[in-house]
């Protein structure tokens, strides 16, 4: 092999390296958004993982006797503040709130998002520590794909809402593999970002998730989802053996899923049919 061929293969390998090493860390290292100012009536509070991590929260009260907690769980790249504007309109209903920054977010502590083996025991640390029942969790995206995983071993839960999860994460990282890696390439960084975070890829899913689920679930999804194909939705309904509803709201797309009127009056109607089941408890 002559000098150029070898300085052609030494390029390619220092190439797929760096495609490996770059490809791990979007998956495992999400942005960290900062929090700006805070939302009216908030309490700042933390949690303590299992693993020593603290993170931060805000609670909302209603007044008078509150009829539960909504325990409210953002997506992936974004924090807590995602949900604002809606706080209130949910303590109205009667209920306490409760938003926190998932670890590796926001102003929380951690450097790896797992996609579920962390964030799962995280969740529930959170409905633990809170103390409050019966709960409702909602989550968005990755939100939603935590609560769906840590709703079916949480006996306070009563119901669960979620907006956009996808059904299994591998095929979501195959679907949206950078035209410059090959699909060994991507297998090599997804294995780096098993190594390095200390999770399965294989575990992340969901739709194995919620047929475990006995309480009723509320499935939102857009029709224009570019991230997570709407199919993913059907494949969550289809999977679902307890009572479970699905709303594809037309023309929306991922990250406004809980930005439309529409989707929070789908949610509003079906906490009011819930709040029998929560006041009955």
């Amino acid at each position: 092999m002559n000098r150029a061929a070898v300085l052609l293969v030494l390029a390619l390998c220092s190439c797929q390296t760096s495609l490996v090493a770059m490809g791990a860390d979007q998956i495992t290292r999400p942005l960290r958004i900062p929090i700006i100012g805070t939302e009216p009536g908030a309490k700042d509070i933390e949690f303590t993982t299992s693993d020593h991590l603290k993170l931060k929260a805000w609670r909302f009260d209603p007044v008078g006797q509150p009829i539960g907690v909504i325990v409210m769980v953002h997506g992936r790249d974004i924090n807590r503040q995602m949900f604002l504007g809606r706080f209130k309109h949910l303590t109205d209903l009667g209920f306490v709130v409760v938003a926190y920054d998932q670890r590796a977010h926001g102003a929380s502590e951690g450097e790896f998002c797992t996609f579920g083996k962390r964030e799962v025991d995280d969740l529930k640390g959170v409905i633990a520590q809170t103390n409050i029942a019966p709960v409702v969790l909602l989550g968005m995206s990755l939100g939603a794909a935590v609560v769906l995983q840590a709703a079916p071993s949480e006996p306070s839960v009563v119901g669960v809402i979620e907006a956009s999860s996808y059904a299994d994460l591998k095929s979501v990282l195959e679907a949206h593999k950078p035209f410059v890696m090959s699909d060994a390439t991507l297998a090599l960084a997804m294995a780096q970002a098993e190594k390095q975070a200390d999770f399965q890829i294989a575990d992340a899913v969901p739709e194995k998730a919620i047929a475990r689920l006995k309480v009723p679930v509320l499935l939102l999804h857009g029709s224009e989802d570019p991230f997570t194909n709407v199919k993913h939705a059907y494949r969550l309904r289809a999977a679902a053996t307890g009572p479970a509803k699905l709303v594809i709201l037309e023309g929306v797309e991922h990250n406004d899923i809980l930005l439309h009127d529409q989707g929070w009056q789908v949610i509003d109607d079906w906490l009011k049919t819930l709040k029998v089941a929560t006041s009955a408890n």
